[in-house]
């Protein structure tokens, strides 16, 4: 190896391992800075298709992202007089009544715990299940307290909200000179082959992410319905944290379905079992009609795939590494078929 090239490789390392430790110091305060920035950028993506459809039938850019604000300025408002003050209501009564539901949770899964001491199993088997009840019980509370304290700390979000979408019109507005400068910041010997592979990601993820947030549109929607439909509290609350929490493929309809279940054995026996069949109701809509219309195999894993990628996303980053564990999945898979396509065969 020259000289040069070896500069080259101990100047590329040590940047790495600089900006790797630099994430690891600082990475709370570095999440704080880059999360409306990360939020901004997704949903430029979302409205790019938009914008661009408006500027290419002789709109203004600006003037376009401006018609896009409008129309989302009008939902926002639709939904603030009508949707926003149900939310904030059954937000502070459900919060009140958290520790009565902790205490109902907790009475059910004692009642489980000696429903198996009088079924006189085996000694393993019995230690198994009432270990796996004890952490269940674990994880339901952990589920709870999460909620709780997401609904709670909403408000101090205030911020991120005023800010987002100033930095996504700058996004949207300036998306060609950004494009420009970023490619004039590979380098030319690799900008074709890199560009090449940037256009297959954005093919990848491009109809996911839009279906995604369709469908999780549409869930939440048919949760709420459903739910107020049997008459039970909180339907618009639930339905709104049941939506969220779908783009979450396979756990995140189960965490989002458990909590109204709950919800209604606080109010019955039979309340919950009529909020499980709604949940499974619009799970198999969800899963039968929606999914296969909106995205259909746009992303093409496989599902142990999809799982693995859950589970480490999950460790490694909590419910932000389940949410862009898939995604991340997809860009490695069409990396290394990019990669794979370029590598000469034997």
């Amino acid at each position: 190896m020259d000289r040069g090239r070896l500069l080259r490789v101990i100047t590329a390392t040590s940047t790495i391992l600089l900006i790797g430790l630099t994430l690891f110091v600082y990475h709370d305060a570095l999440l704080a800075v880059i999360t409306p920035f990360a939020i901004s950028i997704v949903l430029a993506y979302l409205l790019i298709p938009v914008v661009d459809f408006l500027n290419a039938h002789k709109v203004p850019r600006a003037v376009a992202i401006l018609v896009v604000y409008s129309g989302l300025g009008l939902l926002f408002f639709v939904a603030v007089t009508t949707t926003l003050p149900i939310i904030l209501a059954e937000m502070d009564n459900f919060t009140a009544r958290v520790p009565q539901l902790a205490v109902t949770l907790t009475s059910l899964f004692m009642q489980l715990e000696e429903l198996f001491h009088r079924l006189n199993l085996p000694p393993v088997l019995h230690y198994a299940i009432l270990e796996n009840i004890a952490r269940s019980k674990s994880i339901f509370l952990g589920w709870l307290d999460q909620a709780v304290l997401g609904l709670l700390t909403l408000p101090s979000k205030l911020f991120l909200i005023l800010v987002t979408p100033i930095v996504t019109f700058y996004i949207l507005k300036d998306i060609q000179a950004i494009r420009t400068s970023m490619r004039e910041l590979l380098p030319s010997r690799y900008r074709q082959r890199i560009l090449r592979w940037l256009a297959r990601i954005d093919m990848t993820l491009g109809r996911w992410v839009r279906g995604q947030v369709i469908v999780a549109f549409l869930v939440g929607l048919l949760t709420t319905l459903g739910l107020r439909l049997i008459g039970l509290e909180y339907a618009v609350l639930l339905g709104t944290i049941a939506g969220l929490l779908d783009v979450v493929p396979y756990f995140g309809p189960i965490m989002g379905g458990v909590l109204p279940v709950l919800v209604g054995l606080l109010t019955s026996p039979a309340m919950g079992l009529r909020v499980l069949l709604v949940i499974i109701v619009v799970q198999q809509i969800e899963s039968n009609f929606i999914t296969p219309q909106v995205l259909g195999h746009s992303l093409n894993l496989h599902p142990l795939t999809i799982i693995f990628a859950l589970l480490l996303g999950g460790e490694l980053a909590g419910f932000l590494g389940l949410v862009l564990a898939v995604p991340a999945a997809a860009i490695i898979k069409v990396t290394l078929l990019h990669i794979a396509a370029r590598t000469p065969q034997p």
